[in-house]
């Protein structure tokens, strides 16, 4: 499983990285600082999951996940943030994101969102 990190916190996308090479599946992560820079590196990569921030400049998670399910809806794509707004949660489908996690949150729960995004992926084939 490839895995593209998005956040402008640069520390933020080591440790995830970090925590994600603990986890058998994960074989490659790749990381961006901004929106714009993951669109780059999906279309090198295509990366299997996107985990993104929602709040970044240039081009922020919620562009972002519109552009990748417009043009690439089979990519999975989770936003984060330090404080998700109720709207954002609520529109999380309708924007095709897969799920929505605070920052400690995710962190906690990367094990088993890939389990479930495994399982899903495995659904559809």
């Amino acid at each position: 499983m490839r895995v593209l990190i998005v956040d402008d916190d640069q520390s933020l996308r080591e440790l995830l990285a970090r925590r994600l090479r603990r986890l058998a599946p994960v074989t490659q992560i790749c990381t961006a600082e901004n929106g714009r820079q993951a669109l780059d590196q999906i279309g090198r990569e295509s990366p299997d999951l996107v985990i993104t921030d929602l709040r970044m400049p240039v081009c922020d998670g919620l562009r972002l996940a519109e552009e990748i399910e417009r043009s690439r809806p089979s990519i999975p794509v989770v936003l984060m943030s330090s404080h998700v707004p109720p709207e954002i949660a609520e529109r999380s489908s309708a924007l095709g994101l897969r799920a929505v996690f605070s920052k400690d949150e995710l962190q906690r729960s990367l094990p088993q969102l890939l389990e479930l995004l495994l399982v899903s992926a495995a659904d559809q084939d």
